[in-house]
């Protein structure tokens, strides 16, 4: 019985460790997938500057759209990387496969059982869903970035660069209602320095924007508002995948990317065409008179090839970009993927500062950035409190250090230890008074047998 016990007891405290390893790779995967969603969305940005900046047929390529519609293809490509693993993982299923036919002509029965396991495992982890949910986020990520376009052309830049970081509260305060995902103090004390960033970057965009134009109070005002209503459209589509990868434990980001922009793209087509017949003068979003000139893209793909070259780029690159995003999404939650769109920035701009780029306009070479100390302390603000708030970056001070997601991890681990501490010194108090009676009653046997010899 003691031995049971035993056995027992090391096996539960193997399982409790081996959840505590989990909660540590799921922070490690966090952080991974934090920096490569950084990287790759602050190369898209990059690339997509560069596209704006390079000739076409007459002018610089101007059309946001094309380029959206272009993000979709890139995510799209998800099915592609989702068709190699499943053909990786075929083959390494097939070859345990092989393993367990040599292993029954042995007879090794614990072989078998293994692979039947796995076999069972990988069978139940084919989820179904429907797919046209994968449409909800597709279509309000796109609501947010049409709204987003109408309201540059309300308010400044500067306040479109401050207000963007919005979706970051949104995406919290909807979590913590929808989906019950608990804020903490290190969570809360990170919002500070993350909105104090985004205020000292939005005053030096101001700072060094064209204070010639001037807007009137109606078009502020509607302005915020389409930008407040895209913000949320946006947070929403974030949540929504949150909402998908927790329901459904075993579905594969790449599927969410992949049918997310089936579902733009198939908009796309029917949007494109109907921007092409609308007239538009506004010339911040609209091109060549129309709100999206498509058969103009054509004509400056080629007329300069370049743009081809850049395009597929981007395909690429978002492709990877939305990949790691919603990976992000599964192992931590959708106001740490936000956050990696407010820390992106600083590495475009930190780009643009030591690399020029061709204008096509005065055919040379150009800084489009400039140092400005206002927006140098505002992204060191801004990437500190991004970094507490991801966990990346722990503070032993003010108890901001007791809600991390590892040490939950540990102090769950060290509960569940002194339960199964408990319970086995329990079993094995049990069992010693079940021993001790079973030899009092041997004895007493024994000496009543003697007793009985000694009467004989």
């Amino acid at each position: 019985m003691h031995c049971s016990s035993t056995a027992a007891y090391y096996t539960k405290i193997s399982a409790i460790y081996q959840d505590s390893m989990d909660s540590k790779r799921k922070q490690a995967l966090v952080v991974f997938y934090f920096c490569l969603t950084v990287l790759t969305g602050s190369t898209y940005s990059i690339m997509q500057k560069i596209q704006n900046e390079t000739k076409g047929k007459t002018t610089t390529f101007d059309h946001p759209f094309i380029q959206s519609f272009l993000c979709c293809i890139g995510e799209m490509m998800a099915f592609i990387v989702l068709a190699v693993k499943n053909r990786v993982e075929k083959k390494k299923l097939q070859k345990n496969a092989d393993s367990v036919l040599l292993q029954k002509a042995y007879g090794n029965k614990d072989q078998i059982q293994s692979f039947d396991e796995s076999a069972t495992m990988q069978t139940e982890q084919q989820v179904e869903i429907k797919k046209y949910l994968f449409a909800i986020p597709a279509w309000l990520d796109m609501t947010e970035s049409v709204l987003k376009n109408i309201a540059t052309t309300m308010i400044a830049a500067s306040i479109v660069q401050m207000l963007r970081g919005s979706v970051f509260i949104y995406c919290a305060l909807l979590g913590l209602f929808f989906l019950k995902k608990p804020l903490y103090r290190h969570h809360f004390f990170a919002m500070m320095p993350i909105l104090g960033g985004l205020v000292l970057v939005g005053i030096a965009f101001y700072l060094k924007s064209d204070q010639s134009k001037t807007y009137s109070f109606s078009d502020m005002l509607l302005g915020f508002i389409l930008l407040q209503i895209g913000q949320i459209f946006g947070a929403f589509a974030f949540v929504a995948e949150e909402k998908f990868l927790g329901e459904y434990e075993d579905l594969d980001p790449l599927v969410v990317v992949g049918w997310e922009g089936v579902w733009g793209f198939l908009l796309w087509l029917v949007l494109l065409p109907i921007f092409q017949n609308i007239p538009c003068d506004n010339k911040l979003i609209c091109t060549n008179g129309v709100i999206e000139d498509t058969l103009g893209a054509i004509d400056d793909y080629a007329a300069n090839p370049t743009l081809i070259l850049l395009s597929i780029t981007l395909i690429l690159d978002v492709s990877l970009l939305n990949i790691a995003g919603v990976n992000v999404t599964k192992y931590g939650s959708s106001a740490q993927r936000t956050t990696c769109d407010l820390l992106r920035n600083m590495f475009v701009w930190v780009f643009f500062l030591f690399v020029p780029i061709y204008n096509a306009q005065t055919d040379s070479y150009q800084y489009i950035e400039m140092f400005s100390m206002f927006q140098f302390f505002g992204f060191i603000v801004l990437t500190f409190g991004v970094l507490v708030y991801n966990e990346i970056v722990v503070l032993p001070c003010w108890r901001l250090n007791q809600y991390t997601r590892i040490a939950i991890g540990e102090r769950e681990k060290m509960k569940e230890s002194q339960r199964t501490i408990s319970v086995v010194s329990d079993d094995d108090s049990r069992g010693q008074s079940d021993d001790s009676g079973f030899y009092n009653k041997q004895r007493a046997f024994g000496n009543s047998t003697k007793d009985k010899d000694i009467l004989y």
